[in-house]
C-alpha cells in the first residue's frame, strides 16, 4: 500500500517486482529453513524456539527502515474495526476492476497455499522424499519466483501490463497439470516448480500494480 506514495506510477511495475520477489522469497525461504532445522535440531526444539525468537527480533528492527510518508488520507480512522471493513466493501463492490483484481490476488494466495502444504506432503508421502529433497522444492519455487518477479517488472518497463496476467495464469496451470504425472524424475520436478515460481509472478505483479494504481 505504501509503494504508491515513494515511486511515481511509471516505476509502480519494476518496484512491486523487486517487492514480490523479497516477499516470496522470504516466505519460501522460511519453509527451507523449516525443513533444516528440523533435520538439525529435530529432538532439540528449544533450540528451533530461540532461533525464532532472534528472527523475530531482526524482523522488527528492520521494519525502522521503512520510510516514513504523510497520511494518505486526513479522515480519522474508525475506532470500530467493522465500520473500516464496510468503507473497503463499499469500494470493493463499487468498482468493477476492483473486484475482479482483488478476487484474482485471493485467488492467487489460496493457491499459494494449497501449494505450501501440499508440497510438504506430496514429498513427504507420496515422494518419501527426505526434508532437506522437500526444502529444495520449496527453494527452485522460490527462485523462479525470484527471477519471475525481475523479469515481470522489466516487461512491463514504466507501465502496468495487464497482458501477462492471463499469460501466468494460464502457464501456471499447464505446468501444475505437467507436475501431477506419475513417475516424474526429482530433477523434472524441480524443473516444473522452478517455471511455475516464474509464472506465478507473471500473474501476481502486474495484479498488485493495478490494485495500487
Amino acid at each position: 500500500g505504501i509503494l504508491p506514495e515513494i515511486v511515481s506510477l511509471s516505476e509502480l511495475s519494476y518496484a512491486n517486482g523487486l517487492l514480490q520477489t523479497t516477499t516470496y522469497v522470504a516466505i519460501l525461504l522460511g519453509g527451507i529453513c523449516g525443513g533444516i532445522l528440523v533435520s538439525l535440531w529435530g529432538d532439540a526444539l528449544y533450540k528451533i524456539g530461540l532461533a525464532l525468537i532472534v528472527i523475530a527480533v531482526l524482523s522488527a528492527l528492520s521494519s525502522f527502515g521503512i520510510p516514513k510518508v504523510s497520511a494518505a488520507s486526513t479522515r480519522a480512522l474508525a475506532i470500530n474495526p467493522w465500520a473500516e471493513i464496510i468503507i473497503g466493501f463499499k469500494q470493493f463492490f463499487k468498482q468493477r476492476l476492483l473486484f475482479w483484481v482483488i478476487m484474482a490476488i485471493a485467488y492467487f494466495w489460496a493457491l499459494g497455499l494449497a501449494m505450501q502444504v501440499n508440497l510438504v506432503a506430496w514429498g513427504h508421502f507420496t515422494l518419501n522424499w527426505s526434508p532437506l529433497a522437500i526444502a529444495g522444492m520449496q527453494a527452485m519455487l522460490g527462485i523462479g519466483i525470484g527471477v519471475g518477479s525481475l523479469a515481470a517488472g522489466k516487461m512491463s518497463g514504466d507501465q502496468i501490463e495487464p497482458g501477462l496476467i492471463p499469460l501466468g495464469a494460464l502457464l501456471m496451470g499447464t505446468l501444475l497439470l505437467f507436475m501431477a504425472q506419475p513417475g516424474l524424475s526429482a530433477q523434472m520436478i524441480y524443473f516444473l516448480l522452478l517455471c511455475t515460481g516464474v509464472a506465478a509472478v507473471f500473474y501476481i505483479v502486474p495484479l498488485n500494480a493495478l490494485l495500487q494504481e
